[in-house]
Order: C-alpha cells, then structure tokens, then sequence
C-alpha cells in the first residue's frame, strides 16, 4: 500500500522495503540471525 503511494520522503519506502523482506524464508533468518548476535553481545556487555 505505502508503495503504490509516490512518498515525498523516502523513508517510508524503505521501511516497507525492510519489513517485507522479513516476510520472505531468507529476510527472517537473517533477522533471527541479527537478533541472536545482538543478545550475544548485549550479554557479554553486561557481563
């Protein structure tokens, strides 16, 4: 819907861009993979 919209801004088009790739079997593990690198090292921070 946002895409069929000629945005003045672009960010809008990014972020629709960025959450319909996590709708595809390879966006979701690579956020599966970003979300357990970014605990990982929060951890160790805390640490």
């Amino acid at each position: 819907m946002v895409m069929d919209y000629k945005l003045t801004y672009p960010s809008g088009t990014a972020t629709t861009m960025l959450i319909n790739s996590f709708h595809t079997k390879s966006g979701a593990e690579l956020a599966g993979k970003q979300v357990q690198c970014l605990e990982k090292y929060l951890s160790m921070s805390l640490i």
